[in-house]
């Protein structure tokens, strides 16, 4: 049985979680979602939480999954994408879609709820196939979201996706400083304060982002391909851990779950070589050139270095991200299957039967929802001063980033010789 939680901030729950399982004519016991041998963090954000239950013969096919939290800890409020339970003996699975948020703070402010079960209608639903693989892929396609988002299964790590960007950043900054290397000044140019734009500048930032993008697929295709490592201490240690659940462990053996990688562990060397190569190369060239410029063709580089950036980040990944979802969607009719690595496939909980799961009902809610919208509250107002800070320092920057000491020289000399020349008709009015 697998839960899985939201991709975006604040989705993940600090709570204790416990369901029941629906059959026909019976139902399972109160199953917490607990594991005491466990010391990971259970339903953090973009996690996918594999427990093994054992659920009585008399349930046959479950119809329906009744899921809530005790409302504890800093951060209780849980969004549940969905959860699916499989036969390890058939392989046979049910999906049971939620898409919905357990929290006292949100939507009907209720921390339980009844899932049925899904059909095959609405698996096979462009809405369900398109809105998962989206918010799948925003969340750890988008390679600059990604380093906040990444998925905790995922292969790739943070490190790897922070220094992706920066290779994509330099490289992009090279190409575009290749543009300007014979310091050609542009026209028609807009000031928005200490920044120029113009059409040659947008051209030039878009081509370099366009550039760099063979570079940037080779490498992170390498870094998302490689099949993580499992030594022989590793093993060990995972043996050792989970000692008092080897009959568990044994029955897992054989199961068919689908791992990611195709590619041997040493390319993960491969893919730092290039990414530190490129990276050094961009920003060596990139120094060569700028000494060769003044201040006017340094700044038009550096904006369309931006502008390179934002294309990048706001234009080109999210139209792949939505363009590959909605095409893959139209083509396949099947629920997404995750790919999960070794560590993760290995990892499968018990549940812990000792533990007592009570959702808060009555007062008890009614306090606690008001508790957390004073403190959505705080933080909304926090937000919106530190927001507003913000908005004037730009103001600023833009009103005044172009207004030097010779401006202001040359309006108060007009001022005087006006104020003169007023006084001198004036005088002679009189």
């Amino acid at each position: 049985m697998s839960v899985y939680t939201g991709m975006w901030k604040g989705s993940g729950t600090s709570a204790n979680v416990a369901m029941i399982v629906y059959g026909e004519e019976t139902r399972s016991e109160t199953l917490p979602l607990f594991d005491s041998y466990s010391d990971k963090k259970l339903f953090a954000r973009a996690s996918i939480n594999t427990f093994v239950v054992s659920l009585p013969d008399s349930l046959h096919s479950p119809i329906m999954v009744k899921l809530w939290h005790d409302n504890s800890g800093s951060s209780p409020s849980w969004y549940v994408n969905q959860v699916v339970i499989k036969n390890l003996e058939t392989e046979e699975k049910w999906y049971f879609l939620c898409g919905r948020w357990l929290a006292v703070d949100k939507e009907d402010g209720k921390v339980e709820v009844d899932i049925p079960l899904a059909s095959k209608s609405d698996l096979s639903s462009f809405k369900y196939q398109f809105y998962t693989r989206v918010s799948k892929s925003l969340g750890d396609g988008h390679i600059w979201l990604s380093v906040v988002t990444r998925p905790p299964h995922s292969p790739f790590t943070r490190a790897q996706r922070l220094s992706c960007c920066v290779c994509v950043l330099l490289c992009a900054m090279l190409a575009g400083a290749m543009f300007y290397q014979f310091g050609e000044k542009q026209e028609d140019t807009v000031n928005f304060g200490p920044l120029r734009f113009s059409l040659k500048q947008l051209q030039i930032g878009v081509q370099s982002a366009v550039i760099v993008v063979p570079l940037n697929l080779l490498i992170v295709a390498i870094f998302r391909n490689i099949k993580p490592p499992y030594g022989n201490n590793e093993k060990s240690h995972h043996e050792e851990r989970k000692a008092s659940r080897r009959n568990v462990a044994d029955s897992l053996k054989n199961r068919k779950t689908k791992t990611p990688g195709c590619l041997p562990y040493f390319f993960v060397y491969i893919g730092w070589l290039l990414c530190i190569l490129s990276s050094i190369t961009a920003a060596t060239f990139v120094i060569f050139y700028s000494v060769q410029w003044g201040k006017e063709v340094s700044n038009q580089w550096l904006t369309s270095a931006l502008i390179s950036f934002f294309q990048d980040v706001a234009l080109m990944q999210p139209i792949k991200v939505i363009a590959v979802a909605l095409l893959v969607a139209l083509i396949l009719k099947k629920p997404p299957e995750e790919k999960t690595a070794q560590s993760v496939k290995d990892s499968a909980l018990e549940v812990n039967k000792t533990v007592n799961v009570v959702a808060p009902t009555g007062e008890e809610l009614l306090v606690a929802r008001k508790y957390r919208e004073n403190m959505v509250e705080t933080i909304s107002n926090l937000v919106e001063i530190v927001v507003f800070l913000t908005f004037v320092i730009c103001l600023f920057v833009i009103v005044y980033g172009n207004r030097g000491y010779s401006r202001y020289r040359l309006t108060l000399n007009l001022e005087n010789v006006l104020k003169d020349s007023f006084e001198e008709v004036r005088s002679h009015v009189v």
